[in-house]
């Protein structure tokens, strides 16, 4: 199903769908309200436009534009007391107006077709934000291990190394709410995906955050949650340090990516159940899997590539100094 289908079905459960993530949400709009500036405000997929009212109310908002696709969800949004409604998709945004926040949340950009238009979602709402504007954008995180299980995510690392696409982070999922079972599919990303689309789209990262979607807390690794984005326009000028810490960051996400490519064959061959206990991996912890990773792995192949983690981070430190 469409992700127009879905949101066709969902819209009379909407309301009730949000309450069953109530603790997420509310962590993530704790997130953006405390770091909030501005007068004006658009919500790019708004859903039926509570939250957005929500927000705005609490942040002292004198503006509101509610945007939203989906024509059973656009008509709730138009019941909410809002300056303006439009019907739009985001990649489709043409608002001849500049606002000081721009809102992209619970995963709106997972329900967008393709990469090309993600990007152009991402330019459209760049183009529409004030010089000094933030935009704050969530996506669900195929690395969430606290979501979606320790086995499943490193299938999903080893699978994004050994063949990689953009179309590896498309799932087909279902929703059960109030009796009703609705079929849907959805994008869900990696770190470094969503990374490379916040850069293409001329933007770049004010903060992150990892956010359990279970209960709302805050992580510390992107293991541990959806990931959560404080973005900006990226400045024309970029110095020869940033530039240089572009290519380190881009020499530790491939180290690090060789290390998870070890943790994955250690879990494919390591880990084992229980006869007939019914009983988790042996291996259940990081801490665990770690020891055990030491212990099987080319012990020596594995602490070079830590080292050299740990030497890029410490440049990077003594740089900013």
């Amino acid at each position: 199903m469409s992700g127009n289908g879905f949101y066709s079905r969902l819209a009379p459960f909407y309301r009730d769908y949000s309450r069953t993530k109530h603790q997420y949400l509310a962590s993530v709009d704790k997130i953006v309200l405390s770091n909030l500036r501005g007068k004006t405000m658009l919500d790019v997929g708004a859903g039926d436009g509570i939250r957005a009212r929500a927000i705005a109310d609490r942040a002292g908002i004198e503006f509101l534009v509610l945007a939203e696709p989906n024509s059973e969800m656009f008509e709730l949004c138009e019941k909410t007391e809002a300056a303006d409604t439009i019907n739009t998709t985001a990649q489709d945004l043409d608002i001849d107006y500049k606002f000081d926040v721009i809102t992209c949340l619970w995963n709106v950009l997972g329900h967008i077709e393709n990469q090309q238009l993600r990007i152009e979602s991402l330019k459209r709402m760049a183009g529409n934000l004030t010089p000094d504007g933030r935009i704050f954008l969530d996506v669900n995180n195929r690395y969430n291990r606290a979501a979606y299980g320790f086995k499943n995510i490193l299938k999903n690392i080893s699978k994004d190394i050994l063949s990689a696409s953009e179309t590896n982070g498309d799932f087909s999922f279902h929703i059960k709410i109030n009796g009703e079972d609705i079929a849907a599919s959805g994008h869900i990303f990696n770190p470094k995906e969503i990374r490379t689309l916040i850069e293409k789209a001329g933007l770049q990262i004010v903060n992150q955050y990892y956010i359990n979607y279970t209960n709302g807390s805050i992580g510390k690794t992107f293991l541990d949650g959806q990931l959560l984005f404080e973005l900006k326009k990226r400045e024309t000028y970029q110095s020869k340090y940033v530039e240089t810490k572009k290519k380190r960051g881009g020499i530790m996400a491939r180290n690090l990516l060789v290390v998870l490519l070890f943790a994955a064959v250690l879990c494919l061959v390591g880990c084992k159940k229980a006869p007939d206990s019914g009983q988790a991996d042996s291996v259940t912890t990081m801490a665990e899997f770690q020891a055990k990773a030491k212990e099987t792995i080319n012990k020596q192949n594995l602490e070079d590539e830590l080292e050299k983690l740990e030497k890029e981070i410490q440049r990077d430190i003594k740089a900013e100094k």
